[in-house]
């Protein structure tokens, strides 16, 4: 039995366009960690 983490890899692997939602989450992380340390560095 394959983990179905490496399925999901094969699959973006011969299907690039499914990686797009994944960087859109990554990017929106991203902002959102930004802003929250912002936020932090703020109040000390």
């Amino acid at each position: 039995m394959t983990k179905p983490n490496e399925a999901k890899l094969n699959e973006d692997k011969r299907r690039p366009k499914a990686m797009k939602p994944y960087l859109t989450l990554w990017a929106i992380m991203v902002v959102c960690v930004v802003f929250a340390l912002i936020g932090l560095y703020n109040l000390s």
